[in-house]
């Protein structure tokens, strides 16, 4: 429901439909999991900063991602006919990822 959205996604709501642009989604994984909830999760749970994305990168390239300064792998994506990005793995894999780095 759009009230229970956080107010930037609200505020993105309100932009987008008065340039009449697509709907907006946050990043999500293929399983249809947004991924600042896999990530504002794995940042408590393990008590750490985690970033995806960086600079200089080329369109397609897959987005790295970042624990604590540290590059610990990486995930491809692309994005949907709205122009959102989907990650092409599940919540798991990035789960997987950090929890493996974080040991």
């Amino acid at each position: 429901m759009p009230e229970d959205r956080p107010q930037w996604w609200r505020t993105n709501d309100r932009l987008r439909r008065d340039l009449d642009l697509p709907d907006y989604q946050p990043p999500q994984f293929r399983d249809g999991t947004f991924v600042h909830s896999v990530v504002s999760e794995l940042e408590s749970s393990l008590e750490c900063t985690i970033r995806i994305g960086g600079n200089d990168l080329n369109v397609g390239d897959p987005w790295p991602v970042i624990v604590d300064g540290i590059e610990v792998g990486s995930l491809p994506r692309h994005r949907n006919q709205s122009g959102n990005t989907v990650y092409e793995c599940d919540a798991d894999t990035l789960r997987t990822m950090v929890t493996s780095a974080a040991e």
